[in-house]
């Protein structure tokens, strides 16, 4: 799921609507490359696992920004299987 900042910047836009946001989730936002690295994979790698829908995103402007939260859930869903 891909989402977007409103102009106030205190929600998230998502396809559902409007989402709350706390301070700790905007603490909490990594661009592409820390985002790999938290992941120990490329950034390629990351882009594609972003496309594939894989990892949910926030874009503010040109800017791909994924929480700390979103990474920990791919990791749930996918501990076990093959490396990426």
């Amino acid at each position: 799921m891909v989402t977007a900042f409103t102009s106030n910047r205190s929600r998230l836009m998502t396809k559902g609507g409007a989402m709350p946001v706390n301070e700790a989730d905007l603490e909490a936002l990594l661009d592409r490359s820390a985002s790999a690295e938290t992941l120990h994979v490329s950034v390629s790698t990351l882009d594609r696992l972003v496309r594939k829908g894989e990892i949910e995103v926030i874009r503010v402007g040109g800017k791909v920004l994924i929480t700390r939260r979103a990474l920990l859930d791919y990791l749930n869903r996918n501990s076990g299987r093959a490396a990426v």
